[in-house]
């Protein structure tokens, strides 16, 4: 078993965290979203310590999530936190990584409740990019959900 120093609040340690990530660059998409979880966590559980929180704790909290995509975003941002608290020895375990991921399942339900571009969004399973020719001629690629969407308006005769 690992020894720990004393454990930080969550509040703490979430801004050590943004601060180290933001000094090294991350996009401002991923730090956005790693703020926003951290800031959400943080109010949550504001008068704990990172050694405090349990793996039920993490799956309580995580079940507002409005679909599967969200809800595993949610949970990779605290496996982050917990693992950058391991590696500063202020918790024993990862508690964050024994909640499962769950699976997306997309229907025509959860594409209504979320919209079109949520609903790519919340995809987690990345597909390469797929090869596209311009109308220049030029060969291009471009993801899937970036295809679906630029592609969306087009309307396919009957009988196709």
């Amino acid at each position: 078993m690992r020894s720990t120093t004393a454990s930080r609040l969550i509040a703490d340690a979430a801004q050590t965290l943004l601060t180290l990530r933001t000094q090294e660059s991350c996009s401002d998409r991923y730090l956005e979203s790693l703020g926003y979880e951290l800031a959400r966590f943080t109010k949550a559980f504001h008068e704990k310590t990172l050694a405090d929180i349990t793996t039920p704790d993490i799956a309580h909290y995580l079940r507002d999530a409005a679909t599967a995509g969200a809800r595993n975003t949610r949970r990779k941002h605290l496996v982050k936190l917990f693992s950058f608290g391991l590696r500063n020895k202020w918790v024993k375990e990862n508690p964050a990584k024994e909640v499962s991921r769950l699976r997306e399942k997309f229907d025509i339900e959860t594409l209504n409740r979320v919209g079109r571009r949520g609903w790519f969004a919340a995809t987690t399973t990345p597909c390469p990019p797929l090869p596209l020719i311009e109308p220049d001629g030029r060969i291009s690629r471009i993801r899937l959900s970036e295809a679906v969407l630029r592609f969306a308006s087009f309307a396919l005769p009957c009988g196709a």
